[in-house]
């Protein structure tokens, strides 16, 4: 069986939590008119066919089995469901260059903001006029970083951006795919222009006129920060609307580009290199927990977490736990960790 069948879990799971996620979100708090869209949409994603195969989880030495192991653990036999349907959500060929996106991002250059390889690998699997992910800071008015990529090649970078201009702030905010996030609450759902406006309507539309024509369609998704900063991710387009195969890919990633991003911002800083794992240990440590306690959170043996300890101490230079936390993990918090129960 292919490894990339094992990122399937994660597709279903993903496109019923979207499902229904958004079929209770939206009676509460968009428009009818996106409340109608938005319900067609979850019945098209969940009008699949699925293929119950039988497979045991792995234990999370690679992508592939680090997303099933986070759908479904890591110790029994699960049953993993395959996701088809007559218009082809999510072939092979996609799962593959999903996991393809994360690893190319985990191996290239840093760069300004993440790796150039993730927006080009993103541009192979959601066809776009261009991509772009930037670093806001809402209450300064201020783009703090900036990296592009256009479908011809072109890449732009920009850093320390002020913008001043109070009339595009206002119309930005009034623009409904940007302000649903702070109206809602949800900020983990990709959002299109078309989920809030018909391509004429679109077109009538202050900030669009102004700011995204000749854009048809447009795709936005928030990372996450853990600060009152804005990391979006954004994809636009010319010729025709995204749909919600794209939306589920980017849903798919959302995580796990948010690990890529880390990984970056640690390399970026010279920071000594650590497996996943051997990050959630020591963001334990840095909680005061002991290794007892940490083998208990985690569900290793103690005997685990004194070798990564070791090999912690090894890479970091130090001999001292907290000392070890503060110059491995300043202001990053491991992605994925359990949250820890004493």
């Amino acid at each position: 069986m292919s490894a990339a069948r094992s990122i399937q879990a994660q597709v279903v799971s993903a496109a019923a939590a979207s499902g229904s996620d958004t079929s209770r979100r939206c009676c509460s708090t968009l428009t009818c008119e996106f409340a109608r869209r938005a319900a067609r949409a979850a019945i098209e994603v969940l009008n699949l066919v699925w293929l119950p195969i039988q497979r045991r989880a792995g234990a999370g030495r690679d992508l592939q089995g680090r997303l099933a192991s986070q759908a479904y653990g890591d110790s029994k036999p699960v049953e993993v469901v395959t996701a088809v349907s007559g218009s082809g959500v999510l072939p092979e060929r996609d799962l593959r260059a999903l996991s393809a996106v994360v690893e190319d991002g985990l191996r290239d250059a840093p760069s300004k903001v993440i790796p150039w390889a993730v927006l080009e690998g993103l541009l192979r699997l959601i066809p776009s006029d261009g991509v772009q992910i930037e670093e806001r800071d809402p209450r300064g008015r201020r783009i703090v970083a900036q990296q592009a990529l256009t479908d011809g090649g072109q890449r732009c970078t920009s850093s320390d951006l002020a913008v001043n201009d109070t009339h595009y702030w206002t119309l930005s905010e009034q623009f409904q795919p940007n302000s649903y996030p702070i109206r809602s609450g949800d900020a983990a759902t990709p959002i299109r222009y078309s989920d809030f406006y018909t391509f004429s309507e679109l077109r009538q539309i202050p900030f669009y006129i102004e700011y995204l024509a000749p854009d048809r369609d447009g795709l936005n998704m928030l990372l996450s920060t853990g600060t009152h900063m804005c990391r979006r991710l954004s994809l636009w387009r010319s010729r025709h609307d995204f749909d919600e195969r794209d939306r589920l890919i980017l849903q798919l990633l959302r995580p796990h580009l948010h690990e890529v991003f880390l990984d970056a911002q640690r390399r970026r800083r010279g920071m000594p290199h650590l497996s996943r794992r051997e990050q959630q240990v020591l963001h334990l440590v840095s909680q005061g927990y002991s290794n007892a306690d940490i083998a208990r959170i985690l569900f290793i043996s103690p005997a685990t977490v004194a070798k990564h300890m070791e090999h912690i101490f090894d890479r970091t230079g130090v001999r001292d736990r907290n000392a070890a936390a503060a110059l491995a993990l300043p202001n990053i918090s491991p992605f994925n960790t359990p949250s820890p129960e004493r």
